[in-house]
C-alpha cells in the first residue's frame, strides 16, 4: 500500500525527521526543540525525502489526489494566514503543494526562498492543522512516509533504540 495512508493503527515514526515532523504537527514546542537539535548533530540525513513523501501524503489526505485550482489556492492563503508575520507568502505555498504533487518539479529550482524545506514542514503541519488530522491519522502519515523513503533505498536517521530495524 505504497503512497496511500492506510488505517489507522498508533504508531510512532521511527526516523528523527518522523519523529520532527509529527512533533511539530502536534505543537509540541520542547520535542520540536530536542529533535531539531538531534537532527543538527546528525546531518538530517535523508530528512528532505521524508518531509517530501510525509507532504505529498497529506496532501492527498487533506485535498485528495488531483485537488483543483481553486482548492490548492484557497489552502495557499489558509496557510500563509497561519503563520501572521508575512513568512510564507500564499503563492509559495501553492508552488509548494504543485510541487508535492509531481507537476512542478522543475520549479523547486526556481523558487527563490531561503529554505523550501521549512516551507513545506509548514505547510505539511498547516495541512494537518487545516483539517483537523486526528493525531493517529498524523503518525499513520508520517510512518508511511518512512517506510515508502526507506523502500527506495534512503537511510534517514533512525531514533535511538531503533538501530538495526528496516
Amino acid at each position: 500500500m505504497h503512497g496511500e495512508v492506510g488505517e489507522a493503527t498508533m504508531t510512532a515514526p521511527r526516523t528523527l525527521i518522523g519523529s520532527y515532523l509529527a512533533m511539530v504537527a502536534f505543537r509540541n514546542v520542547d520535542e520540536v526543540e530536542r529533535c531539531r537539535v538531534e537532527l543538527s548533530r546528525t546531518g538530517w540525513v535523508d530528512a528532505d525525502e521524508v518531509l517530501s513523501a510525509a507532504f505529498r501524503l497529506a496532501i492527498r489526505r487533506c485535498l485528495g489526489p488531483k485537488p483543483g485550482f481553486l482548492t490548492i489556492g484557497k489552502t495557499a492563503v489558509l496557510t500563509s494566514r497561519i503563520f501572521p508575520k508575512g513568512d510564507i507568502a500564499a503563492g509559495d505555498v501553492e508552488k509548494i503543494i504543485r510541487i508535492g504533487l509531481g507537476q512542478d518539479e522543475e520549479d523547486l529550482k526556481k523558487l527563490r526562498l531561503k529554505n523550501p524545506f521549512l516551507l513545506r514542514m509548514l505547510a505539511f503541519a498547516a495541512l494537518i492543522w487545516l483539517h483537523k488530522v486526528p493525531d493517529v491519522e498524523t503518525l499513520t502519515i508520517v510512518v508511511q512516509a518512512e517506510e515508502d523513503v526507506f523502500d527506495v533505498g534512503y537511510s534517514p536517521t533512525l531514533l535511538p533504540g531503533e538501530a538495526g530495524s528496516g
